[in-house]
This record gives C-alpha cells, structure tokens and sequence, in this order.
C-alpha cells in the first residue's frame, strides 16, 4: 500500500532539501554508524533513510546493496508519519506490505522496527528514519 502523505508534506520537503543530503557522496561516518547498529541488533539490515517526494534514499546502508527504493514500497514512507517507533511484529501479515520485494526476499523478514528521526531546521522539520529489519523468528 502507497504510503500516506505527512501531514505537512511541502514543509517536510523543504526541510529535507535544505539539509543537502539527498544524492550526496557516500559518508563513511553513516556507513559505521549502521554497520554498528546491525550489528548491536544483530539484524541483516539497517539503514538511514532520506523519504523524498517518490523515493527513499539510503543516506547510509548496511545489509541491502541498493541506494533507493521508491517510496511506494517504502517501509519509511510510514514510519515518517509516525510520532515514535513504527513496530511491525510481522511484515507478511502487515496489509500496508503485502507485495513489496522485502516482504518476499530471503530470507524473508519478520518483525521489523522503524524509528523515525526528526531533524530541526530553522523552523521545519525533516524527517528521516533508521529501518532496522529483524529475520523471522
């Protein structure tokens, strides 16, 4: 399911351009920071994640071997619209993911949890989120 537009859209966007991160040079201090929480959570994937107007764009990526998705399939284009910790105990049977290529991948994903980071700019807000997917128990 296409993931719902934040309530202040425009804003979040602009806040997230303003940061000049999108499409940046890969940063080894992001690339450490989720090789240490994969690691730490001992989990095959964790990522920072940048939600633009049709893709989320991994700022740093451990585990998954692309650079973007499209928000369609996104896990983070719900997580943004999320006050605290997006907590799926079951991927497959989350009707908001029933066809995305995580949820069929192997080895498949289980629970998963999305922590939405929020990133003051002047007056606005960008949010960005860590994705941090466990394997089935």
């Amino acid at each position: 399911m296409t993931p719902q537009l934040h309530p202040v859209e425009k804003e979040r966007l602009e806040a997230l351009h303003s940061l000049g991160l999108l499409d940046s040079q890969k940063d080894e201090r992001f690339e450490r920071f989720v090789r240490l929480a994969k690691a730490l959570c001992d989990v095959p994937i964790a990522a920072v994640s940048l939600v633009d107007v049709n893709r989320q764009w991994f700022l740093g990526c451990a585990g998954l071997g692309v650079s973007e998705t499209s928000r369609e399939i996104s896990f983070c284009g719900h997580a943004i619209l999320e006050k605290s910790v997006l907590y799926i105990p079951d991927t497959k049977a989350d009707l908001r993911f029933p066809v995305t290529p995580w949820s069929l991948e192997t080895p498949t994903f289980g629970f998963m949890q999305v922590a939405p980071c929020i990133c003051q700019v002047i007056y606005l807000s960008a949010r960005s989120a860590l994705l941090i997917l466990m394997p089935e128990h």
